[in-house]
C-alpha cells in the first residue's frame, strides 16, 4: 500500500519554478540552486534529479501526446440562439453597469438555448435562473430565443 505524502516535490513547488525546470531541465544540484525559489528544490534534489533523468530518458514514442479535442458541431438553429443570446447579455450587461458573465453566465445560456423557453412563465422552470434575472431580462430572453 502506498503511504501519502503531502510533500511530495511536485505539490510543494511553486509554478515559477516549475515552469523553469520545464523549460530547462536541472541535471545538477547546481541547475536547482539556479532556479527561481530553490529552497525546496534542492531540499528534494535527488527525489527531483531523479525523476528529470528518468523522464529525459524516455523515447519520443513514450512521451505524452496532447491530442487536441474534437469540436462539436453546433447547428445553425443552435449558434444563432447562443448568439442571440450572448448580444442580449451584452446589451443589458451595459445599461445594468453589471459583468455580463453575472448578468447571465454561459451555463445559463446553455440550459436556455437547450430548453428553449418561449413563455415569461416557463424562465421558473431553468435552474439557476433567479427571480432578479427573470425580472430583468425575461422578456427580452423569450423574445430572442422565439426569433431563433
Amino acid at each position: 500500500m502506498t503511504r501519502f505524502n503531502p510533500h511530495e516535490p511536485f505539490k510543494i513547488l511553486g509554478n515559477p519554478t516549475l515552469v523553469a525546470m520545464a523549460t530547462a531541465p536541472p541535471r545538477t544540484r547546481e541547475d536547482l540552486a539556479a532556479l527561481p525559489e530553490p529552497g525546496r528544490a534542492v531540499r528534494h534534489a535527488s527525489a527531483i534529479l531523479g525523476a528529470v533523468a528518468r523522464a529525459l530518458a524516455l523515447p519520443e514514442a513514450d512521451l505524452p501526446q496532447i491530442v487536441p479535442a474534437r469540436r462539436s458541431v453546433v447547428p445553425p438553429a443552435i449558434r444563432a440562439r447562443i448568439d442571440g443570446l450572448k448580444a442580449l447579455r451584452m446589451r443589458e450587461s451595459a445599461r445594468a453597469g453589471l459583468d455580463p458573465s453575472l448578468l447571465l453566465p454561459q451555463r445559463l445560456i446553455d440550459k436556455l438555448v437547450v430548453e428553449r423557453p418561449l413563455r415569461l412563465v416557463d424562465l421558473h422552470a431553468i435552474e439557476g435562473l433567479r427571480r432578479w434575472r427573470i425580472e430583468l431580462l425575461g422578456p427580452a430572453i423569450v423574445d430572442t430565443l422565439a426569433c431563433q
